[in-house]
């Protein structure tokens, strides 16, 4: 594995489990992202980051139907290449996320995503694929540390991937970035 692709991903084993809001939508329904008001979110998650003196600094749900696969993105080309979320996912077992480089040469356009931010976005032509990970199912007591600075996508297979909860972290209200927050979760990494 690349050094770049240890900064990807990776599969966290959480000592509480995190409870879906159900906000009633068709399994099939469009993709969609709403932001949602962290204090939803459930209070054994807050109570376990509290712990480590962690909030949540935002949250958003993500919905996404069957062979629903996203552009290839960055998050927010404002906030640099080290964007870290903690996600939640429920539904489809066999959803995955990648990771991209960009090749020499090449550069990005511009678009708006489902909830109207101005994103890069990259022809995967012009990229070159360097981690694949799967999104470890929140029903099983699993979260998905992953680094959305980084050019990837998200692909949905045959069920609805129903939802994703992510998660951006603070500690006295500074974002953490990658290294530290793998450096205060560490003993609940599994792989």
């Amino acid at each position: 594995m690349t050094e770049l692709a240890e900064t990807c991903h990776k599969k966290l084993k959480l000592p509480v489990l995190f409870k879906p809001i159900d906000f009633g939508l068709d399994p099939c329904h469009p993709i969609i992202e709403y932001p949602l008001i962290p204090k939803l979110i459930a209070r054994e998650i807050h109570n376990w980051l509290a712990t480590f003196d962690i909030e949540i600094a935002t949250s958003r749900y993500f919905h996404n139907p069957p062979h629903a696969r996203y552009k290839l993105h960055v998050d927010s080309q404002k906030a640099g290449p080290n964007q870290t979320f903690l996600n939640f996912v429920f539904g489809d077992a066999g959803s995955f996320m990648s990771w991209y480089k960009l090749l020499p040469g090449k550069t990005h356009f511009e678009f708006t995503n489902t909830k109207g931010t101005q994103v890069y976005g990259y022809n995967e032509n012009d990229c070159e694929q360097i981690f694949t990970a799967p999104c470890w199912s929140a029903e099983e007591g699993y979260a998905n540390l992953v680094n959305a600075g980084i050019i990837h996508t998200m692909t949905n297979f045959d069920s609805p991937r129903t939802c994703c909860y992510s998660l951006k972290l603070t500690k006295n209200k500074i974002v953490l970035d990658w290294n530290d927050l793998v450096d205060i979760v560490d003993s609940y990494i599994m792989e």
